[in-house]
């Protein structure tokens, strides 16, 4: 509230992230998964791939660490493209 009289007003970008993060009329809060959760990636070339779950990184994208080559390397996927392992 701004005073007494009415509410603040809030931005866009606020709307927008909470309006992606509803599902089913709840809002998700926080990161789906834990840090260090195995996941695997549901479509995309990597598809059926397992990968760490490393955290949210903005809106829509999370960091996960591949296992690739025998190196540990750090990509950014969309969140939508992870389920828990």
């Amino acid at each position: 509230m701004s005073g007494l009289e009415r509410p603040s007003e809030i931005s866009d970008q606020v709307v927008d992230s909470l309006m992606s993060r509803e599902s089913n009329g709840y809002i998700q809060l926080g990161d789906p998964f834990y840090i260090g959760q195995q996941v695997r990636i549901i479509e995309g070339p990597f598809a059926n791939t397992l990968v760490l779950y490393g955290g949210q990184r903005d809106r829509d994208r999370v960091s996960v660490l591949f296992n690739l080559f025998g190196r540990k390397t750090i990509a950014y996927v969309d969140e939508g493209n992870l389920v828990a392992a």
